[in-house]
């Protein structure tokens, strides 16, 4: 999938995901595909792979939101994200 404006680095988006949304994404350069991510849900039981897909749909939507300004090493409070149902540090 592709994500918002200004966020063709998928390492700094990888990066990103896991210091404010808690899930880890492969970098789509490590896979010949540069300005994506790839995912796996390997191993997961069914309550923990629905729980990362949560926090991995709240990250991408940020970005598609906000571009490269969620990048920029804001913090999620700082750009109005509801971290309410907060991440599950296991995942």
């Amino acid at each position: 999938m592709r994500y918002g404006a200004g966020c063709e680095d998928d390492e700094a988006v990888v990066s990103w995901l896991v210091k404010e949304h808690k899930v880890c994404v492969v970098p789509g350069t490590a896979c010949g595909c540069p300005g994506y991510v790839r995912v796996a849900f390997a191993n997961l039981d069914e309550g923990k792979c629905k729980q990362a897909a949560a926090q991995l749909k709240r990250g991408l939507q940020q970005l598609v939101r906000q571009g490269a300004a969620a990048l920029d090493g804001s913090t999620s409070a700082e750009h109005g994200v509801d971290r309410s149902a907060a991440p599950n540090e296991d995942l």
